[in-house]
């Protein structure tokens, strides 16, 4: 077992430390330059060995570095145990030792590439200025030959003094030209630092509506400094709508992400055409890195973008049996969790004369009928909607033994759309397309059709705003309470919305 009871580190006058005149190993004015960066960086990390007389038998240059500080004392190790002869060859083993060590390449240089890109300063660490261009440069070139980038993890943005060293600036435009100036000409959303040129990066920008087709594109451009210059992707636009034909419109809000098994997506929203109501939906489509770093959608390469659409959930029929609401449930304009309760097969939600209150959940499905059977207590307004915000929504109301039609938010004011229903506690809509027919029971049996009908493609972002969608809503308001004891969807195929 080696004995380390007598090691014991000590501060030494500089004055009471001698040079060993038969060491073999020389040091340079700019390696003790570099040893004196190191110490005023890290600190004193490795005490000087020296002898019984003081005599330095390792940390000649680290001596010569105190001096250049204008250090008066530094740390040391005694080694008394040591021969005259173990002495005089630890002077050279201690440096030959060291010389004998490797270096993983891709290792040290994705390590320096992401010490430059955290604001580093790598002169710190030893290596010329040459060889630590090569080293860097090797690293951005391994990584474009490979067509990816090593998995990104965000880091503080440390912009390099004169625009030098090997980071990048990346960012994207909404406008449809490139970019030609500063970000904030252009009013680029983010900038993202990376290493290689080559980083995962916010696409944004964001229009709905036809001028999407002409004027909204994503443009990616990169630089090492955010005054410029700025080198514009040779793939712009990235992202883009490029035919009043395309299923897709306003594509963009977009990021790039990797699956962790070296594949690389970028994640965004679109609108599809004609049915805006339904809101952004997300599309998520592969893309491939260049050899010189850049990133391209496969899709930008051919005429038409078509991608396959996967239902992430669909609504369900509700007995409301269970104490918990199911998560496609959202409820609007409540003030505390109290004001609802559910359970023992129905929900009861307390009711305000001055407030909307809703229930509600988005449909993926373009057919569909939705039915709720309902009951009220007190002076209570109740129906079921297609509901887009609190002042815009449309479907059928019943109050007080009468069932009317809701158009914008508002009772309809045509006398004839009111009619007499006492009794009524099922109401249901069918939806097909944009076309809405409204129906009202008194026993969820024999049905009775409403004889206005709806047509709701208009309750959307570029009418509205609010950048939300349209749901199947349950509303109540005035005084007491309304009780939902069933609710029933059931989407419909293309013969049975003809």
């Amino acid at each position: 077992m080696i004995d380390l009871s007598h090691l014991q580190i000590e501060l030494r006058p500089l004055t009471g430390i001698l040079p060993n005149t038969r060491n073999s190993r020389t040091h340079s004015e700019e390696q003790v330059a570099q040893i004196a960066a190191s110490i005023k960086e890290f600190g004193w990390t490795n005490p000087v060995l020296v002898d019984a007389e003081g005599v330095i038998i390792a940390g000649h240059a680290r001596v010569l570095a105190a001096r250049k500080l204008g250090m008066d004392e530094v740390p040391v190790i005694v080694l008394a145990h040591l021969t005259p002869a173990q002495r005089r060859a630890l002077v050279i083993a201690d440096n030959k030792l060291a010389l004998n060590a490797g270096w993983n390449e891709e290792m040290l240089r994705g390590e320096m590439a992401s010490l430059e890109a955290d604001g580093f300063d790598l002169a710190v660490v030893g290596f010329p200025d040459e060889e630590l261009r090569a080293l860097l440069a090797g690293a951005e070139t391994e990584v474009a030959a490979a067509g990816a980038v090593p998995p990104y993890s965000p880091r503080r943005l440390h912009p390099p003094a004169g625009g030098g060293g090997t980071q990048a600036l990346q960012a994207v435009t909404a406008f449809a030209g490139p970019l030609t100036g500063p970000p904030a000409q252009n009013s680029i959303p983010s900038l993202r630092l990376s290493r290689h040129h080559t980083p995962p990066c916010e696409i944004a920008g964001g229009r709905s509506g036809p001028i999407a087709l002409t004027h909204k594109s994503c443009y990616r451009a990169r630089s090492r400094t955010p005054l410029g210059p700025w080198e514009n992707s040779p793939y712009n636009p990235i992202v883009r709508t490029k035919s009043r034909k395309d299923r897709w419109w306003s594509r963009g809000h977009g990021t790039v992400i990797d699956d962790g098994k070296g594949n690389w997506y970028i994640i965004y929203h679109a609108y599809e055409n004609n049915y805006y109501n339904f809101g952004r939906q997300t599309l998520i489509e592969p893309i491939e890195w260049t050899r010189d770093g850049w990133f391209r959608t496969k899709s930008s390469t051919s005429k038409e973008f078509s991608p396959r659409v996967i239902r992430n959930y669909q609504i369900q029929s509700d007995d409301f049996s269970t104490p918990k609401l199911d998560l496609q449930w959202t409820l609007t304009g409540f003030r505390t969790a109290e004001e609802v309760k559910i359970g023992g097969g129905t929900l009861a939600m307390t009711a305000l004369p001055d407030a909307l209150r809703v229930l509600h959940a988005t449909a993926s499905d373009k057919n569909y009928e939705a039915e709720v059977k309902f009951d009220v207590e007190g002076d209570v307004e109740a129906g079921l909607i297609l509901y887009y915000s609190p002042s815009a929504f449309a479907g059928i109301g019943a109050k007080s033994g009468k069932v009317f039609t809701l158009v914008k938010g508002q009772k309809s004011n045509l006398r004839s759309s009111e009619l007499d229903c006492r009794g009524c506690r099922h109401l249901k809509l069918r939806m097909l397309e944009h076309d809405v027919a409204l129906y009202y029971s008194k026993d969820g049996a024999k049905w009775e059709q409403y004889p206005l009908g709806l047509e709701v493609s208009g309750y959307q972002q570029n009418i509205l705003g609010s950048f939300t969608s349209l749901s199947i809503g349950i509303y109540a308001r005035g005084r007491s309470r309304l009780v939902i004891d069933r609710f029933q969807y059931r989407p419909l195929d293309s013969e049975a919305a003809r």
